[in-house]
């Protein structure tokens, strides 16, 4: 009794040390030991059952764990390319915005100096048109005490006709200078109309950031030689002016000497009254047109300065604009050494 007992005792041992291979003797007795070895071999089979659950966990719970590893492999490996290539445009992008609004401060200084230079043009300019302006309006006084001369002018004696001929040679001469003048003023007007046209070109240059030098430095050229020939037009008018005088002169020492041999010329002096009043309508229609040039040369100048303006505001916005694209470009190195950290946990999770 004593040896079947202790065969099972070292049995149950044996599968308490895991060893599910023992075998089990006496379990086919029909006594007490064989009920005895029949419920060792049932706690026999419940080993082997645990050790086979056992088991499948294990390989469960390693399939799991790969599983896991891969999913989290995986998901590093799409984060990271996603979050890199968000990045990467996002610092490239960062980066050509810091370069256009480079670009764009320079060009606005560059703009702003050209303006400054079109502004002294224009303010030159407007000065010399002023003044063209003013002996206009001194030609078109003179041209008006003519006619008050004029229609005093009596008393012509019938043995002056040969300086009754030399006056009408004086007051062609006259008529011929004044159309000369008007030819000039025509020049005048065709230099404000330029002007005015110049004016929406730099406006419209100065909209344009990207190459605008180039197109200030072409307007800046351009109204340097309209200032140039207003200039020019300005001297042409007061020597035309200083020889209107001069007839002028000669018509009255001449209407004068006429006067002495002449008792009355009533029929000339009514035509010379009436081509001194075209004369006057003339130096008016001149006066008129200088004042003209005059406005247009100064809002030459005002839009020059609006334009200066304008671009010290766009400079302004560019170099915020610069600000800001350092500032993203920070964040996206920032983001970019976040998500390498977190993807490196993740990795090693």
């Amino acid at each position: 009794m004593v040896n079947p007992l202790l065969r099972l005792t070292k049995a149950i041992d044996q599968l308490a040390g895991g060893n599910a291979t023992v075998t089990i003797p006496y379990a086919t007795h029909q006594d007490e030991i064989g009920v005895m070895a029949r419920a060792v071999l049932v706690l026999k089979e419940n080993t082997v059952e645990k050790l086979r659950l056992e088991a499948e966990q294990a390989e469960l719970k390693r399939r799991s764990e790969d599983d896991r590893r891969r999913v989290l492999g995986d998901l590093a490996g799409r984060l990271d390319e996603s979050v890199g290539h968000v990045v990467e445009t996002l610092s490239g992008a960062a980066t050509a915005l810091q370069s256009n609004a480079q670009l764009m401060l320079s060009s606005c200084d560059d703009a702003r100096e050209r303006s400054s230079a079109i502004a002294s043009t224009s303010k030159v300019s407007s000065t010399s048109v002023e003044s063209l302006a003013a002996a206009a309006n001194a030609l078109s006084d003179s041209i008006s005490d003519i006619e008050r001369q004029t229609g005093e002018a009596t008393g012509v004696a019938q043995t002056g006709m040969r300086q009754v001929a030399e006056t009408n040679e004086v007051v062609a001469g006259l008529s011929d200078t004044v159309n000369e003048i008007g030819q000039v003023v025509g020049m005048i007007g065709q230099i404000a109309e330029q002007t005015n046209l110049l004016a929406l070109n730099a406006t419209i240059e100065s909209a344009r950031a990207g190459m605008a030098g180039k197109g200030f430095a072409v307007v800046a050229s351009e109204v340097k030689n309209l200032a140039g020939q207003a200039g020019r037009a300005t001297e042409e008018v007061t020597q035309k002016i200083q020889q209107i005088q001069e007839v002028t002169n000669r018509a009255v020492a001449t209407m004068t000497s006429v006067a002495q041999t002449i008792e009355r010329i009533g029929g000339i002096v009514t035509s010379i009254a009436a081509a001194v009043e075209r004369q006057s309508g003339a130096a008016k229609t001149i006066a008129h047109n200088v004042d003209t040039a005059s406005d247009g040369t100064k809002r030459v100048y005002s839009d020059i300065e609006r334009v200066a303006s304008a671009t010290e505001s766009t400079g302004k916005t560019a170099d915020e604009v610069m600000r800001s694209a350092r500032s993203v470009n920070d964040k996206a190195h920032d983001l970019r050494a976040t998500v390498d950290g977190f993807l490196q946990k993740l990795r090693s999770a």
